[in-house]
């Protein structure tokens, strides 16, 4: 019993400490002149919104852990019985996740009568950013799809990337009707720093991925729409999580970046987006 009472303790202390760190790297971005007479000016409280961010963060990174598992279950990669109708949600995860960081989205989106949900799914290590974006073409072919059925691509972090480079590259195909970012370093992120991988190191605040996807200057043809927080701890500096120019944003309640992908605010904002984009698609 103390074994496991310490184990637990140690566990916490581990995700505290890990809260911690990131944020204290948002604080010091945070401290540059111009941003905190940004703050002030919107009449915002740093220290208030960073205890959000942190609480946030801390409790969804005990979720992504306890729901790490459930994304080797193909039951939650694919709907058990796809609808004929309705449009076609694919969600992507983010760096170093699987599908099961999809697991209360998907709930969430179930009880807004949105089940056609497909996760696809990739690894972090061994890989590259050009091949998790061929293999989620590949993905994509295999789904149901039909002129009158709309596809809408949901990424979180380096998901909504994946999902940005297949779309502004021609999409291979029929164009989604939409696409939602969430937590999505649009111009990358320094944080990177502290990540294992090429993966991870490609998308590096000022690596020449940003440079290339940025040549694409004409708006998407789809809807597009950036969701992210003003408390992100993931992404730095603040101003990557800024969308290119044709899409929309939409800035949350302050919130950490892994906490987005179970807070109901964005949920139901993705849920807005897609019976949206739904609706613009049909003939």
């Amino acid at each position: 019993m103390d074994l496991l009472f310490g184990i637990v303790i140690s566990l916490v202390a581990v995700v505290v400490v890990t809260a911690l760190f990131s944020y204290s790297f948002f604080w010091y971005e945070m401290w540059e002149p111009s941003r905190r007479q940004g703050l002030a000016a919107s009449g915002k409280s740093l220290p208030r919104m960073m205890l959000c961010g942190i609480a946030s963060a801390v409790g969804s990174i005990f979720l992504v852990v306890l729901l790490y598992p459930a994304g080797f279950f193909r039951c939650v990669r694919r709907p058990k019985t796809p609808s004929a109708t309705g449009p076609v949600i694919v969600l992507v995860h983010g760096l170093y996740h699987n599908a099961g960081a999809w697991l209360v989205m998907k709930r969430r989106l179930a009880k807004a009568g949105l089940g056609n949900v497909f996760a696809f799914q990739y690894g972090s290590f061994f890989t590259s950013f050009d091949r998790v974006v061929q293999k989620f073409e590949k993905f994509l072919e295999s789904l149901p799809a039909s002129p009158d059925r709309p596809v809408i691509v949901v990424g979180h972090s380096l998901g909504g990337l994946v999902a940005r480079a297949w779309f502004q590259d021609g999409a291979r195909g029929r164009a989604p009707a939409g696409v939602v970012s969430l937590g999505t370093p649009h111009r990358g992120s320094k944080m990177v720093a502290f990540g294992i991988g090429a993966l991870a190191k490609s998308i590096g605040f000022g690596e020449p991925l940003f440079e290339r996807l940025n040549r694409v200057e004409a708006p998407p043809a789809c809807g597009a729409t950036a969701v992210f927080s003003p408390t992100d701890n993931l992404v730095l500096p603040p101003e990557s999580l800024r969308p290119p120019a044709g899409w929309d944003s939409y800035e949350t309640s302050p919130m950490s970046h892994i906490a987005m992908l179970y807070s109901k605010e964005v949920a139901g904002k993705v849920v807005e987006i897609v019976e949206r984009c739904g609706r613009r698609d049909r003939p």
